[in-house]
């Protein structure tokens, strides 16, 4: 499947795109629903794929908001090259 298991410093479970590396982030980004893994590359970030991480899967905005503000999750810019 070409997927690597991982877990997040936070204790999240899920799978990657085969070419993750320990240090990449898993990030939502504002529109989407999904979690991304990015690779800090430079000044900017390299977008290296979709991945599926149990507990927050399918993001709405409302889950977002409250996430954030009970600090679950922070708020970061990225710029992807």
């Amino acid at each position: 499947m070409n997927r690597r298991f991982f877990v997040t410093r936070k204790g999240y479970m899920g799978l990657a795109p085969a070419t993750a590396q320990k240090g990449d982030l898993v990030c939502i980004l504002f529109g989407g629903n999904i979690p991304f893994i990015l690779r800090r590359v430079g000044p900017g970030y390299e977008l290296i794929g979709q991945a599926y991480v149990h507990g927050i899967m399918a993001y709405d905005d409302g889950e977002m908001e409250m996430d954030i503000k009970k600090k679950r999750i922070e708020v970061q810019d990225f710029f992807i090259t």
